[in-house]
């Protein structure tokens, strides 16, 4: 794979030197990012992390999970969840009691040593009755294990015959130590021991049910498991909790499922990459691999069956997937779906009566995924999709099934109902064996927005369902035949879905003035408005563009470029844990016509790659430049997409957000006054804030850490500076202070 992978940078790179803008592979994925600042591990949380032990039932069959439904567990890391216990392991126990001494035993005896002063010789030696029975645990992993052992103090006496004596320790093998590890309870929602893999409902192109289960070369916090080495290595695996295989009545079980290369994404599976299937064997208590498929491009989903043989059915089978992938981030996807382990089966029994959706709910918006309240009850009508919604729906049995399709609307604001199509329960339609068709839900309601003074959510259910006759068999799987969807009306516009499948660049040019890149993004609002911020998805990279500022910009025209507003503020890019959007507020209101466009210029050497989200499409919305004069539409690689970066209006005369910025500011404190080598931060707690930026007058960034209530500040020069905390809900705090050596 090495050869491949720097095959593949050489390109990458030769790419991005001829065209001006790129997409590029996620290296990480915020949204699974832990809490605090994921760049600087939390030591005590990776103790408690690895100590904690998670508790699993043994599962009947038949096994069933096409992923519409999450069964990962949860990751605990509060100790005070009800759901844990704690227990404390020592190492040595002695007639039921701790061992505590500091001098510990050996498996030598202990002996007295007479010398003989004038040569060192040994005169003699005799064993000492140090010999002692203990129980030794085993602590390094839960459950632990104990031998009873003989064992012996861990000294010999070396007397001299002018009556000296001496006590020499020896190094001990067993020792007074001791583990904490903290019990989850069972969870019967567990159907796997581990969560490495991601559960994604964007990746996977045409899936025999909605949600699968994707591998790729991100851990469980959305980190690459080596940003340094692109190595092929064994990365996620996904592994089922214990399943009772014994004194079945037929022995003929199978164990099957769906499986696809790359999906959606930039990357595919090479040829070194591959996907791997094992089987446990409870007796022996060994893996034993019984199924693998190279790497290679995009394909269909294909299905795989594979006979569980007699000599592994016991209580404790488990089965596990892995992946072999580049350790650098998220590549060399594969995709798995509908596993499905039962006896009674053959190898021919791969049809399913089921109906299922593909992917998630449509926006109900016309152009957008989420639009400012405010703007949308203006006219509602003109907003919503022009006649109908379409969602995917797929037919997985080879029968001919009438089907009963629904939608209704609920207002959150009231919590009531405004929409349900059809009202006729006897509706249905058809679909013939294997059918995957676009189900259309016309919306065609009025909604009385006068009656509704505040921002809220559509949430639509679609649901699908059988109408057969009683005595036909049911639904193979329930859970797939409901979607979700949620049309967000708040105060900001966007394209994107909330997902990122690639980053967007712009590699940066050299002028006079340094190396630049800019992107802007076009929106169109009903009327002239105010905007006070924009969020963005920073896509994390192999190198970090943290240290490298930018600049917010708001345009009204880009051809001719009319600039109405820069920050004087220059700004650095930030990665969260709260849907991986950050929001960079503006200082003042910044009126913008119907037509306008937001968007940053990068700083530096480095492209700052925004999230770019594969399943919206908004590509015509998007524009590049290299100095901000002339601009560009996408360059002919980049997939149709939508940037995701989005304005944040407020209502003219009512500056919402700066006024919240302004009250918080009001509660921080910040001691001493002036300050000379520390400042003191009151007021706000560590589980509240995330990273402290520090500014001069002029606006330049000259600090910034991880959040710390007391910060050092020796380094800075006198002068007036401005504190910039990013909070973890995305909310910013500016306070200034002076610093006077």
């Amino acid at each position: 794979m090495r050869i491949l992978i720097f095959s593949t940078l050489f390109f990458l790179i030769g790419f991005e030197l001829m065209a001006q803008d790129f997409l590029t592979s996620p290296s990480s994925n915020p949204v699974l990012f832990p809490k605090g600042d994921f760049f600087r591990q939390n030591e005590k949380s990776f103790v408690q992390k690895e100590n904690f032990v998670y508790q699993f039932d043994t599962l009947s069959l038949p096994f069933i999970d096409d992923f519409s439904t999450n069964h990962f567990p949860k990751r605990i890391t509060d100790i005070n969840d009800p759901r844990v216990s704690d227990t404390t392991v020592y190492s040595i126990i002695i007639n039921d009691t701790i061992y505590r001494e500091p001098a510990g035993f050996t498996s030598d005896s202990s002996f007295r040593y007479v010398i003989n002063p004038a040569d060192s010789s040994i005169i003699f030696k005799l064993f000492l009755d140090t010999e002692r029975k203990i129980d030794f645990h085993e602590i390094s992993k839960f459950p632990t294990t104990f031998d009873t052992l003989t064992v012996f103090l861990a000294y010999d006496i070396y007397d001299t015959l002018n009556g000296g004596s001496d006590t020499l320790l020896k190094t001990p093998e067993y020792f007074a130590d001791s583990a904490a590890y903290f019990i989850v309870e069972k969870n019967s929602n567990d159907y796997y021991t581990d969560r490495s893999v991601l559960l994604s409902n964007t990746y996977p192109i045409e899936p025999p049910s909605i949600g699968v289960a994707t591998f790729d070369g991100l851990d469980e916090f959305g980190m690459a498991y080596d940003f340094l080495d692109p190595e092929t290595v064994s990365a996620d695996q996904l592994t089922s909790v214990p399943i009772n295989l014994s004194n079945l009545s037929n022995k003929e079980v199978f164990f099957s499922f769906y499986y696809q290369p790359q999906g959606i994404s930039l990357s595919s599976p090479g040829l070194r990459d591959s996907l791997v299937l094992d089987f446990f064997n409870a007796s022996t208590q060994a893996w034993s691999n019984v199924w693998r498929v190279p790497g290679r491009g995009l394909d269909d989903f294909k299905q795989v069956i594979i006979r569980v043989p007699d000599s592994i059915q016991h209580n404790g089978f488990q089965f596990r997937f892995r992946n072999y992938a580049n350790s650098t981030g998220s590549f060399d996807h594969w995709h798995i779906d509908y596993i499905y382990l039962n006896n009674n089966r053959s190898v021919d029994d791969t049809i399913y009566r089921d109906l299922a959706f593909v992917y998630d709910a449509p926006s109900l918006l016309k152009n957008y995924t989420a639009m400012p309240w405010f703007h949308f009850k203006l006219n509602p009508a003109s907003f919503m999709v022009d006649d109908s919604v379409a969602t995917r729906v797929v037919n997985n049995s080879n029968e001919n099934i009438p089907v009963y399709n629904k939608i209704t609307v609920t207002d959150t604001v009231f919590n009531t109902i405004i929409y349900q199509r059809p009202l006729n329960t006897n509706s249905f339609v058809i679909f013939s064996p294997f059918m995957r068709f676009d189900l259309k839900y016309p919306i065609d309601f009025s909604y009385n927005s006068n009656q509704v003074d505040s921002a809220g959510i559509f949430e639509e259910v679609y649901d699908v369902d059988f109408r057969p006759p009683a005595q036909q068999q049911p639904d193979f799987i329930r859970s797939n035949d409901t979607i979700i969807g949620k049309t967000v009306l708040k105060d900001y516009y966007a394209y994107d879905d909330g997902t990122a499948e690639a980053g967007y660049g712009v590699v940066p040019q050299p002028s006079q003035e340094g190396l630049f890149g800019f992107m802007a993004l076009e929106f169109n609002a009903p009327i002239q408005d105010t905007i006070g911020g924009v969020q963005i998805y920073f896509l994390p990279q192999t190198f970090d563009v943290r240290p490298q500022p930018f600049e917010l910009i708001v345009w009204n025209s880009l051809n001719p470029p009319n600039v109405i507003f820069r920050m004087p503020f220059r700004y650095n890019p930030i990665y969260t844990d709260y849907n991986a959007f950050i929001s960079y507020s503006f200082d003042s209101l910044v009126p913008v016509n119907q037509t306008f466009y937001v968007g940053l210029k990068s700083i530096g050497p480095n492209s700052m790659n925004v999230g770019y989200d594969l399943n919206t499409n908004s590509r015509d919305k998007l524009f590049w430049s290299f100095d901000g004069e002339t601009w560009n539409i996408p360059s002919a690689g980049i997939r149709d997409g939508s940037l995701m970066m989005r304005p944040i209006f407020r209502r003219t005369g009512m500056p919402v957000g700066l006024k919240k910025i302004k009250k918080i500011a009001e509660q921080i404190k910040i001691f001493p006054v002036p300050a000379a080598d520390l400042i003191n931060i009151e007021g706000i707690s560590y589980d509240a804030a995330q990273t402290i930026l520090i500014y001069d007058i002029r606006g330049q960034l000259v600090k910034e850490q991880a959040f710390e209530q007391q910060v050092a500040i020796n380094e800075l020069k006198n002068g007036v500076y401005i504190l910039r905390i990013f909070k973890h809900d995305g909310s910013i705090i500016n306070q200034k202070f002076i610093v006077s050596h």
